[in-house]
Order: structure tokens, then sequence, then C-alpha cells
């Protein structure tokens, strides 16, 4: 059951629940409330799952310990979901939590998002640490990101400035902290924004790289001053996990050239298990570094099924995109291909050289292709790249995004109707 007001919560009301959805984002809710939030879901003995979001309040460290004191005795909980980010929680507040949760001992789903505190290394450290204890944990996922939020979906005149400062130190203690964490199937980080450097993305990657059972990794690991080197350390760990299934990897505003990128591709190419695989390379500088993302003409992901590639705003041009496309031939069984490659140099001709590789691409059902803010400017370029990758039998559903300074409006109707007359309803045109 889902409650969204603190006066809707009382002990009669949710006491005989064993599903709890709470959200309180928002509310400038103090310690004193925080503790009442904690006292009355302690009295549901019998919950097993619980999602608490109190993202945006006013809560420190002692309105942590509070309400963490509460919730270390739900002994049943196998599923557990806490958003407090925004608030005024420091290294004390998020140890003391991870203490707490520590005692939860049947949990075996853990989500903890705590970005945009006062979290400092220590903390991060000591909250690692404390979560690594539990032993029958499967999943988990862990937000320690930091940025500044103007916070319009709750106050349009509030700010949020509250500043982690964990850093490469902090990072590199919680990488370890997880190696602990034998059981783990399926884990997301996201530490954007943190400083990290070589140093803590290598010191991450070693720790994950212990968790031998994962089958799902997703790292988000923006702006935090990454370079070829790490971006190479980070590959040479991760492939070692052998049970890697799917891969999410987000490296955007890093500084990471098309040698990092190439040689990550070498490394990740030998993990033969993965089949789902999405990367993030937004505002790199690449250039021409896409055509070995998945390895050389020997190797490759050749087990992939789903790929998404955005490498938005990296001056690529008609040839990097159309290396990579020659190079994706060795993904025999792909069937799910999503493109983003907006704000690059790839002209008109390009494109419709595009439309003749990637209609190759016989098993694909599933094609997300964005490419506005290239240099792009004729309907016939867009038009034959379409009726190209309609070709494909198997296609069910095509998504496309050219731009509006491509297409225009009298573009846009004239490609409907040559779609409505060949009786297409698969094609989503995003203008």
């Amino acid at each position: 059951m889902e409650y969204k007001y603190l006066k809707n919560i009382n002990s009669k009301s949710i006491q005989s629940q064993d599903h709890l959805e709470l959200d309180f984002n928002g509310l400038y809710l103090n310690n004193e409330e925080t503790e009442i939030i904690g006292k009355e879901i302690s009295s549901c003995k019998n919950i097993s799952r619980l999602s608490l979001k109190l993202s945006y309040n006013c809560i420190s460290d002692n309105g942590m310990q509070y309400l963490s004191n509460e919730l270390s005795q739900l002994q049943n909980l196998t599923s557990l979901i806490l958003h407090f980010s925004g608030n005024k929680i420091s290294g004390k507040g998020v140890s003391i939590l991870g203490y707490n949760l520590s005692k939860l001992v049947n949990l075996n789903y853990l989500t903890v998002f705590v970005n945009d505190n006062q979290i400092n290394a220590e903390g991060a450290q000591i909250f690692g640490e404390e979560i690594s204890k539990l032993s029958n944990l499967t999943q988990l996922s862990v937000s320690l990101r930091q940025q500044i939020l103007s916070q319009n979906s709750y106050q349009n005149s509030r700010i949020i400035k509250s500043f982690n400062s964990i850093g490469a130190s902090g990072i590199s203690q919680f990488g370890q902290a997880l190696s602990q964490c034998s059981n783990l199937r399926e884990l997301s980080i996201f530490t954007s924004g943190n400083c990290m450097g070589d140093q803590g993305v290598a010191a991450l990657a070693e720790g994950v790289s212990k968790c031998i059972k994962l089958q799902s990794l997703i790292l988000y690991l923006l702006k935090n001053e990454i370079s070829d080197q790490g971006c190479i350390l980070l590959a040479q760990n991760i492939k070692q996990l052998q049970q890697l299934s799917q891969f999410g990897l987000y490296l955007n505003n890093n500084q990471i050239t098309h040698k990092g990128i190439e040689c990550l591709g070498q490394e990740m190419a030998e993990c033969i298990s993965i089949k789902d695989v999405s990367y993030w390379f937004d505002s790199l500088s690449i250039g021409k570094g896409t055509a070995n993302l998945i390895g050389s003409n020997e190797t490759g992901f050749l087990n992939l099924t789903s790929l998404k590639l955005s490498v938005n705003h990296n001056g690529i041009q008609d040839q990097g995109i159309q290396d990579f496309i020659d190079q994706l031939y060795l993904c025999s069984d792909l069937s799910s291909l999503s493109l983003y490659i907006s704000q690059n140099s790839v002209s008109d001709q390009g494109l419709i050289s595009l439309g003749t590789k990637i209609n190759k691409f016989v098993k694909i059902s599933n094609l997300i292709f964005y490419i506005d803010c290239n240099e792009i400017f004729e309907f016939n370029s867009i038009n034959s790249f379409i009726q190209e990758t309609l070709k494909i039998k198997n296609l069910n559903c095509l998504t496309f995004r050219s731009g509006s300074h491509s297409l225009g409006l009298n573009g846009s109707q004239r490609l409907k109707k040559m779609l409505k007359r060949k009786g297409k309803r698969l094609v989503q045109l995003i203008l």
C-alpha cells in the first residue's frame, strides 16, 4: 500500500501490511517527524517489503539515527528501498545507517540513495563495510552522487546545496568493502561528480571484480576526472566477471579519448557471457574511437543481443560511425540496437551509407536512432535511411529522431504518408 502524506500514517492503518510504499519527498520533514515515521513503521512486524522516500527534507544525523534504529527491528524485511537525497546527513549519519541496516539479516534486495548530502570518505567506507555484512544480499543499488540540484518538482524556489566529499579515497574504500559481498547477483553504483579520478575508479573496479557471481552490473561514473588510464584499469578488472550478462557503463564528461575507448572495447570483448550492453560516452574526445568499441576483427561481444550506445557530442564523422557498424556485424544475434549520435559531424551521405549497412542486421526487431544536430540537411537522405531500415524483416519498432532542421513539418508529413502507403505502423518519428 502507498502513502504520500504523514497525517495518513498510523499504526492501525499500516501494521497489518506486508508491503509498504511511503513517499515523503520534499515535505521539509525534520528529525522529530522522521522519528515518528520510524516508530510507526516499526510496528509492522510482519512487513517484508518497504520503500521509504524521504529525499529533500531537513533530516540530519540525529534523524537518521532515530529512523534507522526503528528500521533495524524489522527482521522480516527481504526488500528495502531508501531515498535520503538532499538532506543534511554527514559521514556519521550514513555510518549509523549502515550499522543498523547490517542487522537486517534477511535482506536480499537493498537500494540506498544518499545523493547530495554531506558524506565524507570515512562515512562511505564504514557504510560499505557495514552493508557487506549482509550475507544474503543478492541485489544492491547505492547512489552517492554529488551535484547541485534545482528541486523544481517539489519547491520552485528551493535550491539544494549539500556536498558529499567522498573523493578517490572514499570510493576506493567503498569498493574494497563491496568485495566482501560474495553473493551479489545484481549491482548498481552511482558515484557521479565525486572526483574519484583514475585511482578511485581502479580501486572500485577491483573491489567489484571480487563479486564473482555478478550477472548484472551498472556503473554511473559521470564527471569524475577519469582519464584513459582509469578507463583501461576499469575494463581490466570488470572483464574478470565471467558470469556477467548485463553491463551498463556511464562515463559522460570525463577526460577519456579514443585511445581509452578502444582499449576498453578490446578488454571487455573478452566477456563472452555478456548479452546486454549499455555504453554512455557523451561529451568525451572519442572522434574515430567508436570503431573498436566491441573489440577487434577477431573478437567481440559475439553473444550480444542488445546494445545501447550513446556518443553524443564527440566530433564523430561519417567514417567513424560506419567503421563501428562494420565491426558490429560480429554480433550476429543482435535483436535490439539503440544509437544516440547527436551533436556530431555525420553528413547526409554518411546517413545514407548507414542505412545500407544497418539493414543487414536481419535479427533486429527494435531499432532506436537519434541523429539530430549533425550535418544532415536533405529530406532525401533521411527518407533513404528509413527506407533501408524498413527492409529488416524482423523489425517491429523503429524510433528515429533527426531534428526539425532536417525534416521540417512538410518532410515529416511526406514520410508519414509514405509509411501509411506501405502499411507501416511501427515507426515513431521524433522531431
